[in-house]
């Protein structure tokens, strides 16, 4: 995954990571793919290619 600014308001998209189970889901926004990675061995598990940017990997409730 390439270099990513994490500045607040950062012009580049930002990697997103949720945890489910014994699993981690990284959003590759840069390459338009989500990867999973399993928590107990260190192994790389799906690769999913999404299109767009994935940024956001669970919904929230703004407003």
């Amino acid at each position: 995954m390439p270099a990513f600014d994490c500045a607040y308001g950062a012009k580049t998209p930002t990697p997103s990571l949720a945890v489910i189970g014994g699993s981690a889901f990284v959003s590759d926004p840069a390459n338009g793919r989500i990867r999973e990675y399993h928590l107990d061995t260190p192994k790389q598990g799906l690769d999913m290619p999404v299109g767009g940017m994935p940024i956001d990997l669970a919904g929230n409730d703004v407003g």
